[in-house]
């Protein structure tokens, strides 16, 4: 993204759950089956594990999330690991997820991470070509089952 352009941007982490309620209509266009009491009381639980949230904002305006974790992996090392990255229909092609995605890449780094890992959902192959463009690979299938 043009550096100009990106200046009608700011970017910042959030690390308190009262700071990360207002991104919930962010995370609801990809989980639109959550409620709000819900929301709220995982983030409680996933900040107290090391979770955090990019924000990007125009005009003040939330226009961009992204959750992440630091961690280590016996197969891969330290990792910083992307969850749930959302831009606001309005402002997609626009290049902000690149920008969260080099911003967390510098976050990696700074963390002494060795990898960046995330999941997407199968049938999303939009995230996926843009994973992909941005040089990550599918290494592997995510299996759940509830208990």
């Amino acid at each position: 993204m043009n550096p100009d352009k990106m200046r009608e941007f700011d970017i910042e982490t959030l690390e308190k759950v009262v700071d990360m309620y207002a991104c919930f209509p962010l995370i609801q266009l990809l989980n639109p089956q959550m409620a709000l009491d819900t929301y709220q009381t995982y983030l409680e639980r996933m900040v107290e594990a090391g979770y955090r949230q990019v924000v990007v904002r125009k005009d003040n305006n939330l226009i961009a999330v992204s959750g992440f974790w630091l961690g280590v992996k016996l197969y891969c090392g330290p990792y910083l690991e992307v969850d749930n990255l959302v831009v606001h229909e309005d402002f997609r092609g626009l290049g902000i997820g690149q920008q969260i995605m080099e911003y967390l890449q510098q976050e990696a780094q700074r963390k002494g991470c060795l990898v960046m890992m995330l999941d997407a959902y199968k049938n999303n192959t939009q995230a996926g070509q843009f994973y992909s463009n941005l040089g990550f690979e599918a290494k592997g299938n995510h299996w759940i089952r509830p208990v």
